[in-house]
Protein backbone atom coordinates (compact mmCIF):
# COMPACT_ATOMS: atom_id res chain seq x y z
CA UNK A 1 0.00 0.00 0.00
CA UNK A 2 1.64 3.50 -1.00
CA UNK A 3 1.30 6.28 1.20
CA UNK A 4 0.96 9.77 0.30
CA UNK A 5 4.11 12.00 1.49
CA UNK A 6 3.11 14.54 3.92
CA UNK A 7 3.95 18.20 3.14
CA UNK A 8 3.58 19.18 6.76
CA UNK A 9 6.79 20.60 8.82
CA UNK A 10 7.48 19.97 12.47
CA UNK A 11 9.36 22.62 14.39
CA UNK A 12 12.66 21.99 16.19
CA UNK A 13 10.17 21.12 19.06
CA UNK A 14 8.15 18.10 17.55
CA UNK A 15 5.09 20.73 17.14
CA UNK A 16 3.02 21.07 14.04
CA UNK A 17 4.01 24.45 11.97
CA UNK A 18 1.98 26.30 10.54
CA UNK A 19 2.45 28.24 7.39
CA UNK A 20 1.64 31.90 8.01
CA UNK A 21 0.52 34.21 5.08
CA UNK A 22 0.33 37.77 5.55
CA UNK A 23 -2.21 40.59 4.72
CA UNK A 24 -2.34 41.83 1.57
CA UNK A 25 -3.46 44.74 2.70
CA UNK A 26 -0.67 47.71 2.36
CA UNK A 27 0.29 48.50 5.60
CA UNK A 28 -0.89 45.59 7.66
CA UNK A 29 0.40 44.14 10.43
CA UNK A 30 -2.04 41.90 11.51
CA UNK A 31 -0.49 38.18 12.38
CA UNK A 32 -3.38 36.40 14.47
CA UNK A 33 -6.53 37.07 12.59
CA UNK A 34 -8.37 34.47 10.33
CA UNK A 35 -7.81 35.03 6.67
CA UNK A 36 -9.76 35.41 3.89
CA UNK A 37 -8.75 33.89 0.01
CA UNK A 38 -9.43 36.73 -2.83
CA UNK A 39 -12.24 35.65 -4.93
CA UNK A 40 -12.02 34.04 -7.86
CA UNK A 41 -11.32 35.73 -10.73
CA UNK A 42 -12.71 33.16 -13.26
CA UNK A 43 -15.77 33.50 -11.96
CA UNK A 44 -16.03 37.18 -10.45
CA UNK A 45 -13.15 39.42 -11.75
CA UNK A 46 -15.07 42.84 -11.07
CA UNK A 47 -15.50 41.37 -7.58
CA UNK A 48 -11.86 40.12 -7.60
CA UNK A 49 -10.56 43.55 -8.84
CA UNK A 50 -12.62 45.82 -6.35
CA UNK A 51 -10.82 43.50 -3.81
CA UNK A 52 -7.02 44.21 -5.33
CA UNK A 53 -8.06 48.22 -5.30
CA UNK A 54 -9.18 48.05 -1.70
CA UNK A 55 -5.76 46.50 -0.66
CA UNK A 56 -3.92 48.88 -1.69
CA UNK A 57 -0.98 47.30 -2.61
CA UNK A 58 1.37 48.18 -5.39
CA UNK A 59 2.79 44.31 -5.54
CA UNK A 60 -0.70 42.74 -6.82
CA UNK A 61 -1.23 45.13 -9.48
CA UNK A 62 1.89 43.26 -11.51
CA UNK A 63 0.83 39.56 -10.56
CA UNK A 64 -1.27 37.56 -12.72
CA UNK A 65 -4.92 37.45 -11.14
CA UNK A 66 -4.94 33.20 -10.82
CA UNK A 67 -1.79 33.91 -8.93
CA UNK A 68 -3.08 36.48 -6.47
CA UNK A 69 -5.88 34.04 -5.80
CA UNK A 70 -3.96 31.11 -5.12
CA UNK A 71 -1.50 32.88 -2.81
CA UNK A 72 -2.42 35.83 -1.20
CA UNK A 73 -5.04 37.11 1.76
CA UNK A 74 -6.79 39.22 3.56
CA UNK A 75 -6.94 39.20 7.66
CA UNK A 76 -10.04 39.35 8.85
CA UNK A 77 -9.95 42.77 10.77
CA UNK A 78 -10.90 44.09 7.32
CA UNK A 79 -14.25 43.58 7.06
CA UNK A 80 -17.27 44.28 8.91
CA UNK A 81 -19.17 42.32 11.53
CA UNK A 82 -22.47 41.90 9.37
CA UNK A 83 -20.11 40.99 6.15
CA UNK A 84 -19.49 37.37 7.98
CA UNK A 85 -21.93 34.87 8.06
CA UNK A 86 -22.30 32.38 11.15
CA UNK A 87 -19.95 29.94 9.54
CA UNK A 88 -17.06 32.65 9.79
CA UNK A 89 -17.61 32.54 5.87
CA UNK A 90 -17.51 35.50 4.31
CA UNK A 91 -21.00 36.60 2.50
CA UNK A 92 -21.49 36.99 -1.13
CA UNK A 93 -20.39 40.28 -2.58
CA UNK A 94 -18.31 41.53 0.17
CA UNK A 95 -15.15 43.97 -0.41
CA UNK A 96 -12.96 44.78 2.52
CA UNK A 97 -14.04 48.11 3.81
CA UNK A 98 -12.28 48.18 7.36
CA UNK A 99 -8.52 49.48 8.23
CA UNK A 100 -7.22 50.01 4.94
CA UNK A 101 -4.82 52.73 3.72
CA UNK A 102 -5.17 56.12 3.78
CA UNK A 103 -5.80 58.31 0.77
CA UNK A 104 -3.69 61.56 0.93
CA UNK A 105 -3.19 64.51 -2.10
CA UNK A 106 0.57 63.40 -3.02
CA UNK A 107 0.43 61.25 -5.88
CA UNK A 108 3.30 58.15 -5.51
CA UNK A 109 2.62 56.57 -8.70
CA UNK A 110 -0.18 55.33 -11.03
CA UNK A 111 -0.96 51.69 -12.37
CA UNK A 112 -3.11 50.12 -14.63
CA UNK A 113 -4.63 46.57 -14.98
CA UNK A 114 -6.82 45.70 -17.28
CA UNK A 115 -9.70 48.52 -17.25
CA UNK A 116 -8.38 49.37 -13.95
CA UNK A 117 -6.72 52.20 -12.89
CA UNK A 118 -5.03 52.45 -9.67
CA UNK A 119 -3.48 55.84 -8.17
CA UNK A 120 -1.77 55.49 -4.55
CA UNK A 121 -0.96 57.95 -2.40
CA UNK A 122 1.49 58.52 0.26
CA UNK A 123 0.49 58.74 3.76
Amino acid sequence: MAYRQSNRQYGAEGKLMVRYRSCSVMGCEDKFSSRHRFPNPANNLDLFQKWVLACGNEELINMPPEQIFRTKRVCHIHFKECDIGSNMLLNRGIVPSLFLPTITDEPRSTLATDNVVLILFRS
